[in-house]
């Protein structure tokens, strides 16, 4: 079932994809073993061996299959803040144009597994840049304006060095603006390209929970004859208050990883951010549980 919906979304064409209505997602609420579909805009900047350095806009669908909740260490009920969900993505097709290296297409590299985890961590067990990354987000969280909701996160690949500015999801300084009332909510921007400097705004909840992956990935640029593959897996990692993560909630990698041909070493992925992202379909795995949300008709029947 989870190849045949995978299969559909890689005929998909891009004006089908984006005439796709998002789903909803409930905050702090721990969801049965399924598969997310997620429209996606996504950041990465590259550097190539001998043509330069590039940052890329690209837009189209990721998929991650989720196992239903465990609990973590020491907990003793299974909900928002003592569980967690073994994850794997199992599709992602991504496209956009550079100035410089011509046009881009990231897929998965599908002979590595790219496993993550999402929820509650145990103190004990939080992934040493997962602890880097969370420090930046309770500082941020200090530093921004009740209202606002979100920062830019600046993070220099080579020497770690961070810059926190807030920002809105829409890429406008907040200080040109008039605070929001009590109540009142910012506009949903629409899908579709977003300005590269816009900002990659991080949702802070105080019972946000975290989301770890490993993706092994390929990178075509089809005007260099290049065929890529990382040495080793992308390492990305966010805060979240829904599972599957959607909005502004940006996941964000914090080393720069090899990209490699035949063999040899040809560039580097410098840094990668999940701009924005929303829920199209959800397809159940657990039997026992009641889909709430949209399963295809083509795949129910198989």
């Amino acid at each position: 079932m989870t190849s045949i919906l995978i299969d559909r979304y890689l005929s998909m064409s891009e004006k089908d994809l984006a005439g796709l209505a998002s789903l909803p997602v409930k905050r702090f609420t721990l969801p049965t073993a399924g598969v997310d579909i997620m429209r996606a805009v996504v950041e990465e900047t590259y550097t190539i061996d001998g043509v330069g350095k590039d940052t890329v806009l690209l837009t189209g669908w990721i998929a991650v299959k989720h196992d239903s909740p465990r609990l973590i260490r020491g907990a003793t009920k299974v909900q928002w803040g003592s569980a967690q969900l073994d994850t794997e993505f199992v599709g992602l097709s991504l496209r956009g144009h550079s100035l410089l290296f011509g046009e881009v297409f990231v897929t998965l590299n599908s002979s590595e597994p790219s496993l993550g985890v999402v929820g509650a961590w145990h103190s004990d067990d939080v992934p040493k840049q997962a602890q880097r990354l969370e420090q930046m987000i309770q500082l941020a969280q200090q530093r921004v304006a009740p209202g606002f909701g979100g920062v830019d996160l600046l993070i220099e690949p080579r020497d770690g060095a961070i810059q926190l500015a807030p920002r809105l999801p829409d890429g406008r300084d907040p200080s040109l603006l008039v605070p929001l009332r009590p109540g009142q909510q910012l506009p949903a921007a629409p899908f579709g390209p977003i300005n590269p400097t816009a900002s990659c705004s991080l949702s802070f909840a105080a019972r946000a929970c975290n989301c770890a992956a490993n993706l092994y990935i390929m990178v075509s640029l089809p005007n260099l004859g290049l065929a890529l593959t990382t040495d080793g897996p992308v390492y990305m990692y966010s805060s979240v208050e829904t599972i599957p993560p959607v909005g502004y909630t940006a996941t964000v990698t914090l080393t720069p990883t090899d990209l490699i041909a035949d063999g040899r070493r040809v560039g580097t992925l410098e840094h990668a951010a999940v701009k924005f992202r929303e829920l199209v379909e959800h397809m159940s795995l657990d039997p026992a549980a009641h889909p709430e949300k949209r399963i295809s008709e083509d795949v129910a029947k198989q």
